[in-house]
């Protein structure tokens, strides 16, 4: 009859258990027990462990290329409904950093499933066992917390959680490879909201009776103080965790400093886990796990839950006020631990009218004060760890631009042919390259000339790590600079500037005779110093020269696709590209009496450069009057400065020789323009040494427009503007 009685007790309360506890165990009481599904401890910890790896980046040359927080939102899936063993999730729609945060949250869903998980005891005092063993087996445990599945709380974090960082890893490296959009997102989304479930689990670390085996599972306390709550884990609100942000024991930091980085990266986070949850055990107690001799009363105390005892602390090695608090001193002055007292007023003794002096039973308590002082050391530590995991996760990705010239398409329109690579640097955490494929419905955005530029979508393709780009409508006129931005997992990675040479062929547009030599030259915005250029006539002919002028024959008819381009001598690098066109006639074509409008060259053995354009008969509208006011402004400023040019373009080649300007911008025919000169020099050797003699005679003809693209070089390079 009594066995039956004991029996229905233990049922009748297990039921109310059932009913009454939705979960046996929190850490950092999840979402301040509100269940409001909004802020919290866990997501405070993350956030400011977020926020300290982000001032850390400051001066790293990596990170400086990232936008942390201009990139796009991520769909993922998400806790939408909380539960003790079955939870609702659903897609929602996030920043990177916001499902880290959240990932402080989620790490507890389903509550009971998660409660024995949480939990790593680094000296597995209880008979080896790193996991709980506090009272789960007892009948009520397995009712409210489920069956004990022996699994700690840093292999959990590290390799076995549906959200360890080992899935986050895989989720990254699919993340990247994924050509499809939409699971390109989730994937992104469900790294890091493992990132962020880590950094829970992690910081449970920091909670003393998640490393001293104390189950605290606060029911019950009335009957017994085995079951009753920790009150440090009730304490800790995110109000506290903003109010204790300091700074990390030093001799912690020391210690974690002392992990391999050439180890693997999960073989580093359980190292992390160890070491944050050691520091932990060694430095504090749970109210469970208070052992050791009471100098003021010489009374022994030992665990409360029965569990063996921790080497450190222990009360006989500790200091104590005159008010009963035990203490030690660190890096921060005095860690208050517990409060020992004898009375109910916490005086250490209570007088008798009667009896005289009365001893009274000696009482243990964490008062706000040594909770406080837990927090200001603890809540650190547990940031610290976060902001940890944080540098070892994120990849380290470098997006470059090794080539962007600027051509002209088949309808005569500007388009940049780009070339890059998105590069991530291997470490620990990601031993192999992560190669980043961009799907065909996302875009990219450019900086031209400090201007945000977005080109079309489909122009930039991005495959496991190759840039291509054929991008169409860039804007006119030079372009000195260029960087690209590429949006990974919600993060913008950014390019550094690629210095962009405005290469230019002169002439551009070429109809001549065959069998006749032309000369050409090329104009750049400040070249660096040390360049070749490769010549491509389009007639099978191909130069390489140090020199921005050459001379050319086509031996025969035909229309050819010139191209220049500016190579780097020392890394080989194309830096720019140019071309032109000529058309070019047989000389038989020459009609009896006609002569070509080309000038002959000169009498002297010396080359002479020659390019001309027969004048067109066209038919060309009147100009109105602003029309013509703006062309004899661009008229005048052109023969000003055009014999100006001409000799610093020389002077800046270290040419010497006398420049003689035969036509400046001279009408020669409907909206065109005759530009021509000799540059002599002086023979310096042979029977002639010391006479003139004609090294260049160019000649050329352009239009209006063209005549107001070379201004602008022109005043450019002589500084006007």
């Amino acid at each position: 009859m009594k066995r039956k009685r004991m029996f229905l007790v233990g049922a009748i309360l297990s039921i109310i258990l059932v009913i009454f506890t939705s979960a046996p165990v929190y850490s950092y009481n999840n979402d301040n027990e509100a269940r409001s599904r909004e802020g919290g401890p866990h997501r405070a910890i993350n956030y400011y462990a977020i926020q300290s790896f982000l001032n850390s980046c400051i001066n790293d040359p990596i990170y400086k290329k990232y936008d942390f927080s201009g990139g796009s939102s991520l769909t993922g899936i998400a806790v939408k409904e909380p539960g003790a063993w079955n939870i609702t999730e659903g897609e929602e729609e996030k920043k990177w950093y916001e499902w880290v945060v959240e990932g402080g949250y989620t790490a507890d869903e389903p509550e009971a499933y998660m409660s024995l998980r949480h939990f790593y005891d680094p000296l597995a005092a209880n008979n080896g066992a790193t996991y709980l063993t506090d009272h789960v087996d007892e009948l009520m445990g397995h009712i409210t917390m489920g069956y004990n599945p022996k699994t700690d709380a840093h292999w959990w974090g590290a390799l076995h959680s549906p959200y360890s960082l080992d899935k986050g890893r895989e989720f990254m490296a699919s993340a990247f490879s994924s050509s499809n959009s939409q699971e390109k997102e989730r994937l992104f989304a469900a790294a890091w909201r493992s990132l962020g479930e880590t950094m829970h689990l992690l910081a449970d670390m920091t909670v003393p009776a998640h490393v001293r085996n104390d189950s605290h599972p606060g029911i019950l306390a009335w009957a017994t103080d085995k079951w009753r709550a920790d009150p440090y884990e009730k304490y800790v609100t995110q109000d506290v965790v903003e109010n204790c942000l300091g700074s990390v024991n030093p001799v912690l930091i020391e210690e974690i400093n002392t992990i391999s980085q050439n180890e693997d990266g999960i073989l580093q986070v359980l190292s992390l886990f160890d070491f944050i949850a050691r520091y932990t055990n060694r430095n504090f107690f749970s109210l469970d796990t208070i052992a050791g001799l009471d100098r003021v009363s010489d009374q022994t105390f030992t665990n409360a839950n029965g569990m063996p005892e921790y080497p450190s602390p222990r009360l006989e090695n500790l200091k104590v006020d005159e008010e009963g608090y035990y203490y030690r001193n660190d890096y921060l002055g005095k860690s208050y631990l517990v409060l020992v007292y004898t009375s109910a007023y916490k005086d250490r003794t209570l007088k008798h009218p009667i009896a005289g002096e009365l001893n009274l039973a000696t009482q243990i308590e964490m008062d706000e004060r040594c909770l406080l002082s837990q927090a200001q050391r603890l809540i650190p530590a547990a940031v610290y760890a976060g902001e940890k995991l944080i540098e070892w996760f994120m990849p380290r990705i470098e997006v470059h631009i090794d080539s962007f010239v600027a051509e002209k398409d088949e309808n005569n329109k500007n388009i940049g042919i780009l070339k890059g690579q998105v590069i991530h640097r291997p470490t620990a955490m990601y031993d192999q390259p992560l190669l980043f494929t961009l799907p065909q419905d996302q875009k990219v955005q450019m900086i031209i000339n400090n201007q945000l530029f977005e080109p079309p979508l489909g122009s930039v393709s991005i495959q496991k790590g190759i840039i291509e780009g054929k991008i169409p409508s860039i804007p006119e006129g030079p372009i000195q600079q260029i960087s690209l931005l590429v949006d990974i997992g919600g993060i913008v990675v950014s390019s550094s500037d690629l210095q962009v040479y405005g290469l230019q062929l002169h002439p551009e547009r070429l109809e001549g005779w065959s069998k006749e030599r032309y000369g050409f030259y090329l104009q750049s915005d400040n070249p660096p110093p040390e360049v070749r250029y490769i010549w491509d006539f389009g007639d099978g002919k191909v130069e390489e020269t140090d020199g921005t002028s050459l001379t050319h024959t086509y031996e025969s008819e035909g229309e050819y696709r010139l191209q220049v381009q500016m190579k780097d001598s020392g890394t080989g690098k194309i830096l720019a590209v140019a071309q032109g066109k000529a058309y070019i006639s047989s000389q038989e074509e020459i009609s009896e009496g006609m002569e070509p409008i080309t000038p002959k060259p000169t009498s002297t053995t010396d080359v002479t450069l020659i390019e001309e354009t027969p004048p067109q008969t066209l038919y060309t509208p009147a100009p109105t009057p602003d029309e013509e006011a703006h062309q004899q402004q661009v008229l005048a400023e052109y023969r000003s400065l055009y014999p100006r040019s001409v000799s610093w373009f020389y002077e800046h080649d270290g040419v010497s020789g006398r420049v003689e300007i035969i036509a400046n911008a001279e009408e020669v025919g409907p909206d065109l323009y005759r530009v021509a000169y000799k540059l002599w020099q002086i023979i310096e050797d042979g029977p002639r040494k010391g006479e003139e003699y004609v090294s260049v005679y160019l000649d050329l003809n352009f239009s209006l427009k063209e005549l107001e693209s070379d201004l602008r070089i022109i005043k450019k390079n002589l500084g006007i503007e």
